[in-house]
Order: structure tokens, then sequence, then C-alpha cells
């Protein structure tokens, strides 16, 4: 944890999955969303304690991940595609093939913006119309 004021590391906390690789994280209100490669899932927990609320498998690696609305996305290097679950149905609401390579990951309301690192660039593409993945 970092002071926003400061810079300076308050405290730090082990991965809570030891094993696993965390390729993504993203601060929620009272809530951590981490993403892991090896095992490929999508962790919610609680800011606090980082105790596990929930836990979403996914069909790919996790290269970075943020809250988009009320769907979590995450960036999957490899295939150059972004997806967004719905973490009530734990089911894929949208994906969408980007250029270059998805890493790091961030959301402005509207688009998601990811680090193209091939391309050494950060690149957005729109997901959301109306705060829907369909657009309507």
């Amino acid at each position: 944890m970092i002071d926003p004021d400061t810079g300076r590391v308050i405290e730090e906390r082990d991965n809570p999955r030891p094993a696993g690789v965390l390729c993504g994280l993203e601060a929620a209100g009272d809530s951590i969303w981490m993403g892991y490669k090896n095992p490929a899932v999508l962790d919610l927990r609680r800011r606090s304690d980082l105790a596990l609320i929930d836990s979403i498998p996914v069909d790919s690696e996790v290269a970075g991940v943020t809250a988009a609305g009320p769907f979590v996305a995450f960036a999957d290097f490899s295939r150059a595609i972004l997806t967004l679950i719905d973490p009530e149905t734990k089911a894929v609401a949208l994906r969408v093939g980007v250029p270059g390579h998805p890493t790091g990951l961030t959301w402005d309301g509207r688009r998601a913006w990811y680090c193209d690192y091939s391309g050494v660039q950060l690149r957005a593409v729109e997901v959301l119309g109306n705060g829907r993945p369909d657009g309507r």
C-alpha cells in the first residue's frame, strides 16, 4: 500500500495465491480485483485483509484487470483480446480483439485503455455504450 500524497510505502502484503502469478490489480471500493496468469482466474478480495469474496475462472491468461462499470475486464496478451465478465453470472459479456499485445488495463467510463506492449504505446477501445457491452 502506498500513501497517495507522499508515495511512501505504508504496508506490504503477501500474494494470497503464493503459487499464482499475479498480473493485474484493481481497487474497487472496499474490494480488490486480482487477476492471475496461472491459474487463469479473477479473484475479488476484501481490501482490508485480502479475504476471498469470489473467484471467476477464465479461459485465458490474465495480463491486466480493471473494473468497467458493472463488469470486470481483463487483457489477454497472447490472443490480443479484452474480455468483459459479468461478475454476477460469471459469464463473458463481450470479447474485443485489439491491436498489439494488451497488458495494463484501465477504464475511463466509456473506453478501455491498455498498454500495447509490442507497440510501445497506450491505446483505447470503446467497450461500453450506454453502460452495456451491446451499446443498447
